[in-house]
């Protein structure tokens, strides 16, 4: 009522029913807001925020709002006393460890992770700063104490609110970030029997999202996990070849080699032998010859139209020519 009264009202008339306002009703962050905003002085909408937090002091917007008329030092200073006042505010800590230095941002994060043990921002946030100062060997292993301690917390660890953590990592240029929580999270709540099927699925919603270093990061995993399957590196190589082919000819040749060395053994030579290195070398070199060229046919149409390549590789093997096809 008191706040609706003032907006008619000339500029005087209308700070002196807020005034009234105030004066009736200290605790109302509402009234304290409009209080600085009739003010036309930094100065004055300054004394005015800090009134109010003397009067409502565990009010995380007028803490924001104060800090965001401060200049670099004394918005530090601020956010330094705004957490004492409520400790429970993520945004005020992570705000606070903004302006620290490194050493004293760590300090920051290791008290905000014990006021709020609960929240992954803090530990998400920890992981960023240390990529960010060049300790990226860090970085995984605290993405692993972050999800062992928010269980210990009884957290309920949502895969897909994590990787959407990811994306925004990747779009802030913590690269690094976000390749250890895709691979710490990506197999979480996922049935054994789902997991090749819900991972493509994960990798095209990244690669929609502009999210390519975490589309990249799940092929990774998955093609650790199933080293073995010809549509995942397909799909990889197809998912380079339309956002970059940085990497489109290393994922091609390991491939290949992989099924060389199965095409090898299924014919009975063991790779490690003098005939089996022979023949690795012979078609490594063909495959080098082949990678040079451009893209390949077969990576055309789309992973719908996904088909196994044929390098027309034939393995000696005992005097006697055996064609190859690869899968």
């Amino acid at each position: 009522m008191h706040v609706k009264s003032c907006h008619p009202q000339p500029g005087d008339q209308a700070r002196a029913v807020v005034a009234q306002a105030v004066r009736q009703l200290p605790q109302s962050v509402r009234i304290w807001s409009k209080a600085a905003d009739l003010e036309t002085e930094l100065k004055t909408k300054k004394r005015v925020f800090r009134k109010a937090l003397e009067s409502i002091p565990n009010s995380v917007r007028l803490w924001k709002q104060a800090v965001e008329l401060e200049e670099e030092e004394d918005a530090r200073i601020m956010l330094s006393r705004a957490v004492e006042c409520c400790p429970t505010s993520v945004e005020l800590w992570l705000a606070l460890a903004r302006l620290e230095s490194y050493e004293n941002a760590r300090k920051v994060l290791n008290k905000a992770r014990e006021s709020i043990p609960t929240d992954r921002q803090v530990w998400i946030t920890a992981a960023k700063l240390e990529e960010a100062n060049g300790n990226s060997h860090m970085v995984e292993r605290i993405i692993e104490r972050a999800l062992n301690s928010l269980r210990a917390n009884m957290v309920e660890i949502n895969r897909d609110h994590w990787i959407h953590d990811a994306e925004d990592c990747e779009k802030s240029g913590s690269i690094i970030t976000c390749q250890a929580i895709i691979h710490a999270v990506i197999s979480v709540g996922i049935e054994e029997e789902d997991r090749k099927h819900t991972w493509m699925e994960d990798a095209d919603s990244c690669a929609a999202h502009q999210a390519y270093e975490c589309a990249r990061a799940i092929y990774a995993f998955a093609l650790a996990e199933f080293p073995s399957k010809k549509s995942i590196w397909l799909r990889a190589a197809y998912f380079e070849k339309n956002y970059g082919t940085r990497l489109v000819k290393k994922i091609l040749f390991s491939f290949f080699i992989y099924l060389i060395h199965e095409a090898l053994k299924s014919v009975g030579i063991v790779c490690g032998t003098v005939d089996g290195n022979s023949a690795l070398r012979s078609a490594g070199t063909l495959l080098l010859q082949v990678l040079t060229l451009p893209l390949a046919p077969w990576l055309d149409g789309g992973p719908e139209n996904l088909r196994s390549p044929c390098c027309g590789l034939a393995v000696h093997h005992k005097n006697k020519t055996k064609p190859t096809r690869p899968g």
